[in-house]
Formats: structure tokens, sequence, C-alpha cells
């Protein structure tokens, strides 16, 4: 109790009577005596209200350090949550009437008439996330699982691309080969032409009488 030390000192006793109150005390109901340490003692009326002043402007700057003050927004409603406004660390105001939809990992969305935004955790003011029930813990704790997805995703997304690829080319290999089997037979075809010709006009030669 250091502030109760503080206005005792600043109280400089004058006279101090251990046998009980004095007889101008008892008779007058002085408010300039105290009982202090056992006994009344008459004090100083400046000394008594400087102290208490200092003590008053002291416990104003506790609270402050405390961190006691009043939120930066109304809650309109609670199902859903509506917030008056929507406030930054250094209290600038980001949106109006603003109603919580989710989060997701480090995002927390609001929507506002047909407006939809999205905000870094980080970025709003330490007393939204606490009217939320969010903690900077858990919610980098659900950013690693999205991003834990996000890498297996990714994963096998490669790895379904790498086998559409491989099949993309043994169908383009097989295309090729067949086109090829088929230019072989139709070159083939058209080089024993000429000589089916002639064998065949040879045979009708024979046939003349």
């Amino acid at each position: 109790m250091a502030w109760l030390e503080f206005v005792l000192a600043a109280q400089e006793p004058e006279s101090t009577h251990e046998a009980g109150i004095p007889e101008d005390l008892r008779l007058t109901g002085s408010p300039a005596w105290s009982f202090i340490n056992g006994g009344f003692t008459r004090v100083s009326y400046m000394k008594t209200t400087v102290a208490a002043f200092i003590l008053f402007v002291s416990t104003l700057g506790v609270m402050g350090q405390s961190g006691v003050s009043e939120p930066p927004f109304t809650l309109l409603s609670t199902n859903p949550m509506v917030f008056s406004r929507i406030v930054s660390t250094n209290n600038t105001v980001l949106m109006t009437n603003a109603e919580f939809r989710s989060a997701f990992g480090r995002k927390i969305i609001f929507k506002s008439d047909l407006q939809l935004e999205s905000f870094d955790f980080a970025k709003l003011h330490p007393a939204i996330l606490e009217a939320l029930k969010l903690t900077p813990d858990n919610i980098k704790a659900e950013q690693a699982k999205l991003d834990e997805k996000n890498r297996a995703w990714n994963a096998q997304s490669a790895d379904e691309a790498q086998k559409a690829a491989g099949a993309q080319a043994q169908y383009v290999q097989q295309t090729q080969d067949a086109q090829a089997k088929a230019a072989a037979l139709a070159k083939e075809q058209a080089d024993k032409a000429p000589a089916d010709q002639a064998a065949s006009k040879g045979k009708r030669s024979r046939r003349k009488p």
C-alpha cells in the first residue's frame, strides 16, 4: 500500500494524544484529526488535499496502463455478431455495420451490405479478436493446417499432371506409329500397282485367238 504510506507521510502530525480523542475533537468533531498509529493526530488540510489529488491522478494513470478503456466498437448483435465498426490496430475504421462471417486461417471475413472483406488478423484491433474469442496462437495453428493441406494438394496435383502428361505422350506416340504404318502400306500398294497392271495385260493378251 505505497500510496497509503505516501498520504500518511504527507499529513505531518502536529500533536498526538495516546489517551484518546482530544477535547476539542470531541466537542467540535473537527475533521482536522486523523487516527494514526493508535492515537489521534492533528493534520494539515493543505498537505492532505495535495496528497489526495496526487493519489487520484496516479490511479488514473494505473488504469490507463492496465488497458482499462472503452472498446473501439459496439456490438449491434450477437447472433450473428454485428460490429458497429471494424477498426485496425491504430484505430483506423476499416468497415462499418460489419457482420462477422468466418475465419479462414489468418483471414477474418466480414460482410457489410453487399461488401465482403477479409483482413489479416494482425491488422485488426485486439478487442475485435477478443470479442470473436479468437487468439493469435489458435489462428496461426489453423493457418498451419491450411498450409499443410495446400502442400498436399499441390503434390497430388503435380502427380496427376505428370500422369496425364505421360498418358498424352503415349497417345501421341501410338497415333504417330499408326500413321507411319498407314503411310508404309499406302506406299507399298502404290509400288505394286504398275506390276499388277502389267501382269493383268499379259493375261488378256494370252487369251486372244
